[in-house]
């Protein structure tokens, strides 16, 4: 059984969060959380959320939040399915092989990663949590100068008037990639946990780099 709308108001209620307190705990907006409360309470929640609400119900449990007894939190954790490693890939719009080939000089796994970034970011939904969490983006910055200068070149490309519109999916992708709860490697890991998302943003950021030095040219 995959998760619904009436699981996931249920859940709210049981947790006595605020909606806001829940929708940041979950990863989301307040406005997708609005949004999805006047949803039918029938419909399944989107595939990408089922795996983050799966989790963030068994950290509610654990910290005593929710009543591990309770009808409602007991079927989640029963029936939910927890999603593979594959089942994340396609969530995300991503390649397994395509990752896989990161770094490889060749042009077919070069444009294989970029068309995937691109199909992540033509989500309207994955546009909007983009431009809705710059704080959150830009607090990654303080990681590093790396980290910096490839979010910064991403954003720059977001805000850029000789792109066309197509042109920012990449940039979108990378930086909604670099916020979703789901990665390959959750980023909860210590040490290991953001490996994916810097080599991202790095492939995207060359990308523009690449980008930017042609338009120059023109």
């Amino acid at each position: 059984m995959l998760m619904k709308y009436s699981h996931l108001l249920n859940l709210i209620q049981l947790s006595k969060l605020s909606p806001e307190a829940f929708a940041k705990r979950l990863g989301i907006s307040g406005m997708t959380l609005r949004r999805w409360r006047n949803k039918d309470t029938y419909e399944e929640v989107p595939a990408l959320y089922q795996g983050p609400i799966l989790s963030l119900t068994q950290q509610l449990t654990q910290e005593g939040i929710l009543d591990a007894k309770n009808p409602v939190v007991k079927e989640v954790l029963k029936k939910q399915k927890v999603h593979s490693f594959e089942a994340i890939l396609k969530n995300l719009g991503l390649d397994e092989k395509c990752l896989y080939r990161y770094g490889k000089s060749d042009a077919e796994g070069n444009e294989a990663i970029l068309s995937s970034l691109a199909q992540i970011g033509a989500s309207t939904e994955r546009k909007d949590q983009v431009d809705q969490n710059k704080s959150q983006i830009f607090g990654f910055k303080k990681r590093s100068k790396a980290w910096a200068e490839r979010i910064s070149t991403l954003w720059e490309a977001l805000t850029s008037k000789q792109l066309s519109g197509f042109q920012k999916l990449i940039a979108y992708g990378s930086l909604f990639y670099l916020i979703t709860p789901i990665d390959l490697i959750p980023d909860a890991i210590p040490g290991f946990g953001l490996v994916d998302d810097f080599a991202i943003l790095g492939f995207a950021s060359l990308y523009y780099m690449k980008l930017s030095a042609a338009l120059k040219k023109t």
